[in-house]
């Protein structure tokens, strides 16, 4: 596969990373809220009960969309006008 859409798949690879620590994150701070609402205390040395149930799947699902959102916005053709062209 060559031409125009191959440097946009690779920053949408580049970015799959990012948006799987930030979704990450986010699953991590849900655990912590669940936890707290369930009254469980973390054993020793982790922020949160169960917190690998919800970093993972975060942590893809971030990953994913990121880069789908990525390669969506740099698809050819959206929003190239005509700078010349009146309305």
């Amino acid at each position: 596969m060559t031409g125009a859409g191959t440097p946009r798949y690779a920053i949408g690879c580049l970015f799959a990373i990012p948006g799987f620590f930030a979704g990450g994150m986010i699953g991590a701070a849900l655990a912590k809220i669940i936890g707290a609402v369930r009254g469980c205390t973390p054993p020793q040395g982790f922020p949160a009960c169960d917190i690998w149930s919800f970093v993972v799947p975060f942590g893809v699902i971030g990953g994913v969309s990121l880069a789908a959102a990525i390669v969506l916005r740099l698809r050819p053709g959206r929003g190239t006008k005509d700078p010349t062209e009146r309305s």
